[in-house]
């Protein structure tokens, strides 16, 4: 073996024993303690076994019912939470007095006709019962707290609220289209 090679495998061995006697040494210190432990409960008069509940371990409080599935995916877990941000901000109280087509989603109305009434526009929008409803520019519409912001011949352009995975609030436009079906 050459000197080198010695002079790691020494170091290589000096480094173990230095590691054994790291782990050896809270075993003899706890053996040392019951010795002398033992001797000061003997001269007491008590008994040579030592109090096993001195040197329990316990374990921690866990909330099982707070605790997440571990086989629910977390896009789902991030989904019913945009869920329930989106109801809790639908739920909010607005600043103006609720109209009867924003307890609707915008994928239920149907628009039926637009019309120009002088410098501006009109549509007419229909909900899921088949009762009609004149919106203008402004009129709030959907649930999703959407106001109109543009009526065109064929189209209702709406701004509305909508949550990223994150949970944030962002404006997204929105568009309800003349369907005509010929007859």
């Amino acid at each position: 073996m050459t000197q080198g090679a010695e002079v790691m495998n020494r170091t290589g061995i000096a480094m173990l024993m230095f590691a054994f006697a790291l782990w050896l040494a809270p075993a003899t210190l706890l053996a040392a303690e019951a010795a002398t432990g033992s001797s000061k409960a003997a001269a007491a008069g008590e008994s040579d076994v030592p109090d096993s509940s001195l040197h329990q371990a316990h374990a921690p409080e866990i909330d099982i019912a707070g605790l997440r599935d571990p086989f629910e995916s977390y896009l789902t877990v991030l989904e019913r939470k945009s869920r329930q941000r989106m109801q809790a901000h639908r739920e909010r109280n607005p600043d103006h007095a609720q109209q009867p087509l924003e307890g609707y989603d915008l994928g239920a109305l149907r628009l039926v006709a637009t019309m120009k009434m002088g410098a501006d526009r009109a549509a007419m929008v229909e909900d899921p019962e088949g009762k009609g409803y004149v919106v203008r520019k402004g009129s709030y519409i959907g649930r999703d707290n959407g106001r109109v912001i543009n009526i065109s011949e064929r189209s209702v352009e709406i701004m509305e609220d909508d949550f990223t995975a994150a949970g944030i609030v962002v404006r997204r436009k929105a568009t309800l289209t003349l369907n005509e079906v010929n007859q």
